[in-house]
């Protein structure tokens, strides 16, 4: 039976960073590649989509990509699959189902969330704030973020 990989994508307004990532947190493989955001959402999704792919292709392991996490700056709508306002670094992205389009495009479960939630997370889970009750994770970037963990 194949080991289980995710892949993590990160949007920023620069640049977009991507991995894939195994059960432990460990990073097996990374990329990064320009936002190109001044060119609007449509291109964006490209962007995600070409890096996922190129991860995709470059996993010569005998591991499986079961899922995809991406971050994005933004208020995320989750049951549009995308961003509903806020993110003023990225025009144009606000109202693509992003989530739905890379979910289909790769068959594998897609979740998304704002990226600070996201960075967050994986801090508590596998970083800095791994085993604390509380933490405090603090973003900065193109924009500044955060987010809290209690209990």
């Amino acid at each position: 039976m194949k080991k289980k990989l995710a892949i993590g994508v990160d949007i920023g307004g620069t640049n977009i960073k991507a991995g894939i990532i195994d059960s432990q947190g460990n990073v097996i493989l990374k990329k990064n590649r320009p936002t190109e955001a001044q060119k609007g959402g449509q291109v964006v999704l490209k962007n995600i989509i070409k890096i996922v792919s190129e991860l995709i292709n470059k996993n010569n392991s005998d591991k499986k990509i079961i899922s995809i996490g991406i971050g994005t700056p933004g208020l995320v709508d989750h049951e549009m699959g995308g961003v509903k306002g806020g993110a003023k670094n990225l025009p144009g992205w606000e109202g693509i189902p992003f989530k739905v389009e890379i979910s289909k495009k790769f068959s594998v479960p897609t979740f998304i969330d704002n990226d600070a939630n996201m960075v967050t997370l994986g801090e508590f889970h596998f970083g800095a704030g791994c085993g604390a009750k509380n933490i405090v994770c603090l973003t900065l970037g193109t924009g500044i973020g955060g987010g809290i963990i209690k209990d």
